[in-house]
Formats: structure tokens, C-alpha cells, sequence
């Protein structure tokens, strides 16, 4: 974007500001430098809102302009919202940046690198890592430190070393539904999770994986089984927590009686889905309790 381009740009962000009320949305603006990121940060005292879904890339420059221009904002201006759906692209060196922003990010819709992902976590809420088709026991060990929901629903298979990591996630669900089987280790390891846990993609429970989940210590979703054996329903029956088996069909009616006395499930929920877009009306369930706290203030500040 060259100068003129820029100098249209920050006009036309002005005047938007100047014609909305307390969300102004920027669909056109695919780019941001310097300048426009301290005209954006620069708002009316009536917008707390700013949506920039066709923003791929933030540059660490543009980053570093972000946080430095909030930073001037006066304390009682109230917290503001960027909403940021089409992230895909953020260096670390960006993230740390925009982890000194004063104000908050939306990041449902966008595709972040755990360690970047991992930067925002204070002042940010939607990271979601359904994207990612692999997870190392390091990066497992990084995602696993974020607070909330965590939806790992892209990942076809999972080593014993990064579930051990999973396993130490807390608090909030563990979403795995991609996962169709389970290598040896796995669910020793995803037992130990102090969270419910959703296994929707499994095909088949074994006797030992069964024996291993009987013991886990919250909900367990594993809706995509149609048969259990009735010695792994045996197992299910002790679980102390709900179980969600939606899925069963033509089982024995022995099985059925066993399966009908599982503990049902009451707060399990399905994970965060990337709508491209945050609703602030949205249920808070899969927001930290600190990024709730600021929401709700925001929230109350647009009502009055």
C-alpha cells in the first residue's frame, strides 16, 4: 500500500467512525500499516467495536503500532474489541506485540500458530485450534497452557507424548473428534485430563481403553460409537461422571440396560465453531473468566 493508498485508507476508516455507532465494520481493508492501525486505535469514544475480517497478516511493525497507540488512549475510554476472523498469518515477534495492546481480540475464524496463539491468550478469546492437522509434544505442551475450550478436531492421529502433554490442560474441555482410533498409550494418557473430553470420532472401544476412561474424572463424549461390547458397558456403568453415547444403535438388551444407567450429560457442549464472526451476545461459557470480566463491562458500557 503506497502513500496515497494509505492516506484513502485512513479517510475512509475516519469516516466510517464518523458514520456508525458502537461497531463499525472494515470489510474492504485487507492490509494494515502504521498509520492505519494508530487511525483505527484512534476511535470515537462511541465505538468499541472494530471489525477487520479481511486482515490475513499483521505485521510486527503494524503490531508494534497497534499496542503503542493504545497505550495513549485515555484509562476511561472503555476497553474496545478487534475482531479478527481472518488471522492467518502472525509472527511471535507480532504476537508479543499485540500482547501490550490495551483491549481485546476476537479470534474465532483464525488459523494461529500455537505459539503465537498462546501470546494473546490474556487479551484475546475464540483461539481455536481446529486448523491444525498435527501437534507436537511441544507444541501440545504450548496450547495446553491456554485457558477454555481447546479444540484440537483437525488432528487424525495423536502420539502418546503430546497427549500426556493434553492431559494437563485444565481448565475447560479437550476436543479430539477427529481422531477415528487410538494408538496404544493414548487413552492412558487422556484419562488424567481434568476436563470433559470429546472422542466423537471413535469407531470402536477397546477393553483396556474402556478400562482407562472408566477412570477419567469428568464428562466423556463418544458419540461417534454405534457398539459396545457389554463388558467395555460394564466398565462405562462405573464411571462417577455423565457420559454421552449417542450414537449406539442395535446393541443386545443386556447392553441397553447397562447403557441406561450411565450418568447423563449436563454441561458437556460442543466445541467453539469458527463462524468467521463474534457475536458479543454469545454465551461467555468458552471465554477465561478474566476476558469474561472485560466483556461484560464493554457489554454494559454499549447498553448505557
Amino acid at each position: 500500500m503506497d502513500d496515497k493508498q494509505s492516506k484513502d485508507a485512513i479517510d475512509a476508516v475516519i469516516d466510517a467512525f464518523g458514520a456508525s455507532g458502537s461497531t463499525v465494520s472494515l470489510p474492504w481493508l485487507s492490509s494494515l500499516t502504521p498509520a492505519l492501525a494508530h487511525a483505527i486505535v484512534k476511535t470515537p469514544e462511541s465505538v468499541r467495536v472494530v471489525e477487520l475480517p479481511m486482515i490475513a497478516e499483521i505485521s510486527e511493525v503494524a503490531a508494534e503500532a497497534l499496542s503503542s497507540a493504545s497505550r495513549g488512549v485515555p484509562r476511561e475510554h472503555p476497553v474496545s474489541i478487534l475482531l479478527l476472523s481472518g488471522l492467518t498469518g502472525l509472527t511471535v515477534t507480532a504476537a508479543t506485540h499485540l500482547a501490550k495492546f490495551r483491549g481485546l481480540f476476537c479470534l474465532y475464524g483464525s488459523s494461529l500458530s500455537p505459539s503465537a496463539a498462546a501470546l494473546l491468550q490474556k487479551n484475546a478469546f475464540g483461539i481455536d485450534f481446529g486448523h491444525l492437522t498435527t501437534l507436537s509434544a511441544d507444541d501440545a505442551q504450548i496450547v495446553s497452557r491456554i485457558d477454555g475450550p481447546l479444540n484440537l478436531s483437525g488432528l487424525a492421529t495423536l502420539s502418546v507424548e503430546a497427549a500426556r502433554q493434553l492431559a494437563t490442560h485444565s481448565p475447560g474441555p479437550l476436543y479430539l473428534d477427529r481422531l477415528s482410533s487410538l494408538p496404544p498409550g493414548v487413552a492412558d494418557a487422556l484419562r488424567a485430563h481434568n476436563g470433559p473430553l470429546s472422542l466423537n470420532g471413535l469407531r470402536e472401544l477397546s477393553y483396556h481403553d474402556a478400562s482407562q476412561f472408566s477412570q477419567h474424572r469428568d464428562e466423556l463424549s463418544l458419540n461417534g460409537l454405534e457398539y459396545v461390547s457389554q463388558p467395555c458397558a460394564d466398565l462405562l456403568a462405573k464411571r462417577k461422571f455423565g457420559t454421552s453415547l449417542k450414537g449406539i444403535r442395535g446393541v443386545p438388551i443386556e447392553v441397553s440396560r447397562i447403557l441406561a444407567g450411565l450418568r447423563s450429560v449436563r454441561e458437556f457442549r460442543d466445541p467453539p465453531q469458527s463462524h468467521g464472526a463474534c457475536q458479543l451476545g454469545d454465551s461467555l461459557w468458552c471465554i477465561p473468566v478474566t476476558i469474561q470480566e472485560q466483556i461484560i463491562m464493554l457489554t454494559f458500557s454499549l447498553k448505557t
